[in-house]
């Protein structure tokens, strides 16, 4: 049985312009790309609308209606934005759902799902959803529900500080080695010079220092398990196998703990995750007796082609697989065992025979490389081994016959059939000519009149209070990077450095309304609401109101005239399916749905208690 499999996950999308184009756009906006399956309705899910057999629930019309951003709501034949409290506006978003379970019910029909490249995609989309809810179920789940035990032994470390030697080994023997030495010699430079795997450099002590939440979480846990004066077990990393000595512990009291618990909390799940992927990625290892010759792995380090790099230094483009160099390993050694592990088709043995037929096929960008450590090319070797494991465990956990697994599978199926059917019926004139342009401007030309918009940068803050001193900070003139260090609470702001915009007039939200009540460039606001956070904004571009010229625009008005060349086609198409397929929609039951404000409200609400609980139960 071959040794080296790949997973290729087949995505497919279809994407069309919201708002010119009623027909369909709502389409999109369900999903980004087009989603396809109603969901496998739990028992006693009010069912909404049916179409042919197929079902359109309650909770599949909240989920996708919740997913919707504000510019991707149902519009009516004016391109003005529908309230989804009214009739009106609940009965085009089921519209939308509508035309798309027909687009499913006929693909289904015409045989789309058994199109070789759809058919093919199945068992690579099924190995990925089952590991998906596997990980789901044995990590993430776990992880998520964190006792006051566990944040508080996580609160209580924060402020810790471990004084390190350290010594970084290439084998595991190695580092037991390293480990009875540390524990009898006096110079620590002794270990060093005997076990450290890359060459000792001259007036470095090899020390670190170890803040509690800075490292990996699988480095910290070896490092803070041991008491001050002891040694560490081999803690393995991309770098190779870490021994370290506990020279002295020192800690300091966290400063507004409360204030900051929501963060904390997030750390101690994010440390929580990490560690029980480390543990289960190893239960697996041991599961399948993944084991790997220490001895060949070193053959295979010593035959890395020296100098090697991604891209070549003069082309500065990736270096053609043709002029890559081989794996350079003796005749005699390619019959040795590198690796073995045991699945349900019995056990496999790769040699390091094997291994250079793949290193050989590999590009730049996939190969071990030389100048990094043995650890690295143990990790990646490690790495391609896991994910074959991986894909045995998801079976003999009986995760592929999963419902919940076999539903997703079933959407994205579903997804990529939809899309190849829309790529089918919506066949339409590509040619634009100048005449087309002509007219479609004369038309439209007010559509690209261009209101005033308005940029700036903003800072969440934990209080009113808090977001008073950000503001008088502002003023002050403190750099934005600062502020957001000093102040900022929410992680995705300072991602985008904290920038917001820029809105138009038109726009609706709590920050379009700040940046307009400001004066000039520079001005920073009073502190203001904003699901659920205070914040400030400064404001720093002003563009003014002007009509676009037709030649400024040229491209996007020949994509608009495709796009609704492209969706009239469909539109007419799925007017004719209506008649084809027997669709009921159920009003008593929709006028019963919230609205989309009220769906964001309740997630927002969700959002804020797993902020600051230790639990998303709710």
């Amino acid at each position: 049985m071959s040794s080296w499999k790949s997973l290729q996950i087949t995505r497919s999308s279809v994407r069309c312009r919201v708002g010119i184009l009623a027909a369909i756009g709502l389409l999109v906006a369900l999903g980004l790309p087009l989603i396809a399956g109603c969901g496998g309705a739990d028992k006693g899910d009010t069912v909404l609308a049916t179409v042919g057999d197929r079902e359109i629930t309650a909770s599949y019309y909240k989920e996708k209606l919740g997913k919707l951003k504000p510019e991707e709501l149902p519009i009516d034949d004016e391109g003005n934005v529908l309230d989804t409290t009214t009739e009106a506006g609940r009965l085009r978003f089921m519209k939308a759902l509508v035309d798309k379970e027909l687009m499913v019910t006929k693909a289904l029909e015409l045989g789309y799902e058994t199109e070789p490249s759809i058919a093919n995609a199945r068992e690579s989309i099924l190995f990925f959803e089952s590991g998906g809810y596997l990980k789901r179920d044995v990590v993430d789940e776990p992880a998520n529900f964190i006792s006051e035990e566990e944040y508080q032994h996580y609160l209580t470390r924060l402020g810790e500080t471990r004084h390190c030697n350290f010594v970084i080994c290439n084998f595991k023997d190695d580092a037991y080695k390293a480990i009875e030495a540390a524990k009898t010699v006096d110079d620590w430079m002794d270990v060093v010079h005997e076990y450290h795997a890359m060459a000792v450099r001259p007036n470095v002590d090899y020390t670190i220092s170890v803040p509690w939440g800075k490292y990996v979480d699988t480095f910290e846990r070896g490092i803070f398990a041991v008491a001050e004066g002891e040694v560490t077990e081999p803690i393995e990393t991309q770098h190779g196998y870490w021994v370290l000595k506990v020279l002295e512990i020192k800690s300091k009291p966290v400063a507004d703990e409360e204030s900051r618990r929501g963060d904390i909390l997030a750390s101690v799940r994010q440390r929580k995750a990490n560690l029980l992927m480390q543990d289960f990625v190893q239960e697996v290892r041991d599961n399948h007796k993944l084991e790997i010759n220490e001895d060949a792995l070193w053959l295979v380090y010593q035959g890395l082609p020296e100098g090697e790099t991604i891209l070549d230094p003069e082309t500065n483009q990736p270096v053609p697989l043709e002029s890559l160099k081989p794996l350079t390993i003796a005749p005699e050694h390619l019959d040795t065992i590198l690796y073995s592990y045991e699945t349900l088709e019995g056990q496999t043995v790769g040699t390091i025979g094997d291994y250079k037929s793949h290193f050989d096929a590999m590009s730049a960008f996939q190969r071990p490389k030389a100048a990094e450590s043995l650890g690295s090319l143990r990790g990646k070797l490690l790495g391609e081994l896991d994910r074959i494991v991986m894909q045995d465990e998801n079976i003999v956990r009986g995760y592929t016959e999963d419902p919940r697994v076999l539903e997703a599978v079933n959407k994205k199926i579903e997804q990529m059939i939809v899309s190849a059917l829309h790529q089918d019926v919506a066949e339409y004139e590509s040619h634009v000519s100048p005449e087309d342009i002509d007219e479609y401007w004369a038309e439209h030309k007010e559509d690209y009149f261009q209101v005033e918009q308005r940029a700036g940068l903003t800072v969440f803050c934990s209080g009113r209070e808090n977001a008073e001193s950000a503001r008088e900070a502002a003023l002050a003139g403190t750099p934005w990077s600062e502020m957001l260090q000093r102040y900022g609470t929410d992680k995705e702001n300072k991602g985008r450095q904290g920038k917001v915009g820029p809105y138009p007039t038109t726009f609706i939200n709590p920050f379009k309304v700040a940046l307009f009540a400001l004066n000039q460039v520079g001005d920073v606001s009073e502190p203001f609401q904003s699901e659920g956070q205070w914040a400030i904004v400064r404001l720093t571009e002003v563009i003014p109101e002007h009509q676009k010229e037709k030649n400024d625009v040229l491209e996007s008005i020949g994509q608009t005239i495709k796009l609704t060349r492209q969706d009239e086609k469909l539109t007419a198409t799925l007017d004719e399916w209506r008649n084809e397929y027997p669709v009921e929609i159920f009003n008593d039951r929709l006028n019963q749905m919230p609205g989309y404000y009220e769906i964001q409200e309740e997630l927002r609400q969700k959002r804020l208690e797993y902020r600051t609980t230790g639990s998303n139960e709710s």
